[in-house]
């Protein structure tokens, strides 16, 4: 295996890196805390530049379909101000080895995918001006480096989280807010064809392989080679394919921020289960319920696209997430919560039928006593 620093990849021309980052704005879920559900603030994004909702999934219609997917998640796509883009690109700059030029790299945008339950995702585009046709990439991405450059972003995020938890939520952070991870797109262009990527071991070395043999291709239109991994995804086109990095980027983000949404829900129901309050109340435990069943079902359900190949694609990206185990956890949790809610069902069954049976002692006791204390009748005498 190539060393993922070292080499050079089959691919020419143009570079571009995606960093994609699902991020909570919302307080912990809990079972007895309705308060933890939020509602973003959609009249205080207005320090955004915000664009249109339907840039942002538009491009996920299908064809011959003449509804659009369902948007009423998705508040909009938010454009960060020019300082933050400075705030990253120095950030940039400044974590870069010595032998690569900073100059070389340019962030292009900085945007943010709001969703209307309180969740975002963070969408960071950067492009190597001279492209893969020298080490820049992998000099300041590879994977013995990049965890350290992304670091350096990540630090930079942090103010621009922090306003937009602020602008959507209208209230401080606490200090927990953070980038929980990146998921680390490469895009580039094929030297001659698509058909030999997967067996490129410089790009081998990028991404997570599932086995030790050729990259599967998770793309079904023909000229494309699309490998959607666990922490780390590869979009290569024959011609020119920043556009193609741009949809399917998009399609990685909604996925990647509702897989992050059902995670945590999943943790929650995990840490209430321990909770003698919240185990102890009927309510509590079937709102917990409802949450884990209602998320998984939004993450499996595609409901926010429609086209054949982002479906297909969607498919690959959830089982290199092993979304079936996360989902068999969440089974075990729903099993847990069905034998606890009836259990107290139970229990408080037998206390109202103790209940009842006190009563009934009581009312047939006050009966045989009242029988009891109530003088004998009189009989009177008889005249013959």
């Amino acid at each position: 295996m190539v060393d993922g620093d070292r080499g050079r990849s089959s691919l020419v021309g143009d570079a571009h890196l995606v960093l994609l980052a699902p991020i909570d704005l919302t307080r912990p879920l809990t079972g007895t805390d309705q308060s933890s559900v939020t509602t973003v603030r959609h009249d205080a994004l207005t320090m955004w530049d915000v664009a249109p909702t339907r840039h942002v999934v538009g491009a996920l219609r299908g064809s011959l379909t003449y509804v659009d997917a369902e948007q009423d998640q998705i508040v909009d796509l938010l454009c960060a101000r020019p300082g933050p883009l400075a705030d990253v690109q120095a950030a940039l700059g400044g974590a870069l080895p010595s032998t690569v030029d900073p100059g070389g790299f340019r962030v292009l945008s900085c945007e943010a995918i709001v969703l209307a339950a309180g969740q975002a995702s963070l969408r960071v585009i950067l492009e190597v001006e001279r492209g893969w046709d020298t080490g820049d990439v992998l000099a300041a991405f590879g994977a013995t480096v990049r965890d350290s450059t992304c670091d350096a972003i990540r630090r930079a995020l942090l103010p621009l989280i922090r306003e937009l938890h602020e602008a959507c939520l209208d209230c401080a952070p606490d200090d927990s807010l953070d980038v929980p991870y990146f998921h680390l797109m490469y895009g580039g262009t094929a030297h001659a064809g698509v058909a030999d990527t997967g067996r490129d071991d410089v790009l081998r070395a990028l991404v997570y392989p599932p086995d030790a043999g050729v990259l599967p291709n998770h793309s079904p239109k023909s000229g494309e080679f699309a490998f959607l991994g666990y922490g780390f995804s590869l979009v290569v086109s024959s011609g020119a394919g920043a556009g193609r990095l741009w949809e399917i980027s998009v399609l990685v983000s909604l996925c990647s921020t509702m897989f992050r949404r059902f995670e945590r829900v999943c943790d929650a129901v995990d840490a209430n289960l321990r909770d003698a309050a919240v185990t102890c109340d009927r309510q509590a435990l079937l709102r917990l319920q409802e949450a884990v069943q209602v998320e998984y079902e939004d993450l499996r359900s595609p409901s926010f696209v429609y086209r054949h190949e982002f479906l297909v694609m969607r498919e690959e990206l959830l089982q290199a997430w092993q979304v079936d185990r996360l989902s068999g956890r969440s089974r075990t949790l729903l099993g847990l919560l069905d034998s606890r809610v009836g259990r107290l069902d139970r229990e408080q069954s037998a206390t109202v039928a103790r209940r009842l049976e006190i009563l009934l002692f009581a009312v047939a006791s006050m009966s045989i006593l009242s029988v009891a204390g109530r003088p004998a009748p009189s009989s009177s005498p008889r005249h013959g």
